[in-house]
């Protein structure tokens, strides 16, 4: 890259109150569908998991 294809960083102004509000509930909205995929995740895996073993268990 060529010095001249750098952009400089742009100063980030502070968020007004109002703007402060609206990025915080984004953020616990992220936040909340991260904890639902995960927990999700976890129950689908502990469902498999005891499936498995039960399938071991009638098969031996």
């Amino acid at each position: 890259m060529r010095f001249y294809e750098f952009s400089t960083l742009k100063p980030i102004k502070p968020l007004s109150p109002a703007q402060y509000a609206i990025a915080a509930k984004k953020r616990q909205v992220d936040q909340a569908k991260v904890a639902f995929k995960r927990e999700k995740d976890a129950q689908k895996r502990k469902r498999e998991q005891e499936a498995h073993w039960k399938k071991l268990r009638k098969s031996g």
